[in-house]
C-alpha cells in the first residue's frame, strides 16, 4: 500500500473518531517549536499527523501537540518528563509517541533518521540505561496505520460479537 493511502485511511479514521474540541491539528509554526524546545527533528510522517490531527484519545493515546496543552497527550511535557525520570530517564534522540500503560514508550528514534522518517522502536523502563530499543515499525505512518487498522478489527469483532448475542 503506497504511503498517502496509509495516511488517507490512518487520518480518516482518527478524524472520524475524534471526540474532543481540543484534539486540533496544529500549525506549522507550533511544530516548529516543539522541535526547537526538545532539539530534535521530527520526521515527516509524524508532522503530517500533527498538522491534520495533532493528538488522538482513539484508539490509544497517540501522543502529538494541540492548541492548548494536554498533558496525556503533550509531547513536549511528555518527553521533558520521561527525561528526568530517576534511574533510566529516555534517551535525548527518543521521542515518545504512546505510553503502554506499564511506563514503557513507543517511540520515534530520531538517531536513525533517514530520507525525513525514522523507525518506530520501544523503550522498555525496567531495562537498562544502554539498551538497544526494540524495533516496531520502519515509519511514524507505518506504525499508525497497524495501530488503527488493529483497533478497527478488534471493533468489529467485538461488533459482531454484540450482535450475534
Amino acid at each position: 500500500m503506497q504511503i498517502n493511502e496509509k495516511f488517507e485511511k490512518a487520518f480518516s479514521t482518527l478524524k472520524d473518531k475524534r471526540e474532543d474540541d481540543y484534539m486540533m491539528p496544529v500549525t506549522e509554526d507550533r511544530i516548529r517549536g516543539a522541535e526547537v524546545e526538545l532539539d530534535v527533528v521530527f520526521p515527516d510522517s509524524y508532522k503530517v499527523f500533527l498538522r491534520e490531527i495533532g493528538s488522538s484519545y482513539w484508539p490509544n493515546y497517540f501522543i502529538g501537540l494541540n492548541p492548548l496543552p494536554v498533558p496525556a497527550t503533550d509531547v513536549i511535557s511528555i518527553t521533558f518528563r520521561q527525561r528526568q525520570v530517576d534511574g533510566l530517564p529516555l534517551p535525548h534522540y527518543l521521542i515518545p509517541i504512546e505510553d503502554d500503560g506499564y511506563g514503557n514508550y513507543y517511540c520515534l528514534d530520531s538517531s536513525k533518521m533517514k530520507d525525513s522518517e525514522c523507525p518506530v522502536v520501544f523503550w522498555n523502563h525496567d531495562l537498562s540505561l544502554d539498551q538497544t530499543p526494540e524495533w516496531i515499525a520502519a515509519s511514524y505512518i507505518d506504525w499508525l496505520y497497524d495501530q488503527v487498522n488493529e483497533a478497527l478489527a478488534i471493533d468489529a469483532e467485538y461488533e459482531k460479537e454484540r450482535n450475534n448475542s
